[in-house]
């Protein structure tokens, strides 16, 4: 029997013993089915033969939600599947559902003590959900809907591209990358400006990308890839292209203004103190 923290039914599993003399005859004997501390009452009426009653002092009562237990008592119904198929937590904001064997845990990402924090309202993105199979995992230490969600980005990634064309992917990658780089790299100017590359480097260039678009479209020596995919390659190529650019230019600016700075602050250390005093060379005397 469990009375169980919302989150892990680990947590707080309460072993019962329950003893009847000529009644159960079966010493010793263990039950694992899932029960909680509302099925006590729903026992105890069953075994006394007392009907639960439908109204005290005049108020209608509300039907009783747990159920017994006694099935168990017998040896032949050790194994019996338990009735009690669904039961709902809930402490401090931490809720969790219990059903024929499941646990659904929703742990609230901000506590409910912390008054200062900003509220979530969307209930999707306010909670953190665990999964667990406890009739196989009962210390709940696999969290199922982890392995689910990363079961299924696999299977979206695989449904969007397979390994294979993933490979032709990175080889298209790879070879318009390789040679947009060298456009970058051939001058100390932004690459569109002039001196342009040479006739015959660019159309090397020109009539490589070619072949390698050709290859990856009609599967040679490859797996075929979509239209589609390759000019995502290809945005993706241009868009590092135009970004490395950018990133060299800044950097070859930083590292001259430091250059130069370095440069006037010696000038400045070289000027002699006294008008008739010698400079300061740089070097060593032998």
């Amino acid at each position: 029997m469990d009375e169980a923290d919302p989150v892990l039914l680990r947590r707080h599993p309460q072993g019962m013993a329950i003893s009847w003399p000529g009644h159960i005859t079966d010493k010793g004997g263990i039950r694992w089915q899932f029960h909680h501390v509302i099925d006590i009452v729903p026992t105890l009426l069953e075994v006394t033969g007392i009907p639960a009653p439908v109204m005290v002092d005049g108020i209608a009562q509300k039907p009783i939600e747990g159920v017994s237990l006694a099935y168990t008592f017998a040896k032949e119904d050790a194994d019996a599947p338990s009735p009690h198929k669904i039961q709902y937590f809930e402490m401090m904001g931490v809720q969790g559902l219990y059903n024929d064997g499941w646990m659904l845990s929703a742990v609230p990402v901000r506590p409910p003590w912390d008054l200062l924090g900003k509220a979530i309202l969307d209930p999707a993105s306010a909670f953190k959900f665990e999964l667990y199979d406890v009739r196989h995992d009962w210390t709940q230490y696999t969290d199922v809907a982890a392995v689910i969600k990363a079961l299924k980005d696999q299977n979206a990634l695989k449904r969007f591209m397979k390994p294979a064309e993933l490979q032709t992917a990175m080889f298209l990658q790879l070879v318009a990358g390789g040679h947009l780089l060298l456009l970058v790299t051939r001058t100390e100017h932004w690459f569109l400006k002039r001196p342009y590359p040479a006739g015959p480097l660019f159309l090397a260039i020109v009539l490589t990308q070619i072949v390698a678009i050709l290859m990856c479209a009609f599967g040679w020596l490859v797996t075929p890839i979509s239209l589609r995919l390759i000019a995502w390659v290809w945005v993706y190529n241009l868009a590092w292209m135009f970004l490395l650019g950018g990133i060299r230019l800044v950097a070859d600016a930083f590292i001259e203004h430091r250059t130069a700075r370095a440069q006037r602050s010696f000038e400045v250390v070289n000027q002699p103190l006294h008008p008739n005093a010698p400079a300061i060379r740089s070097g060593l005397r032998s």
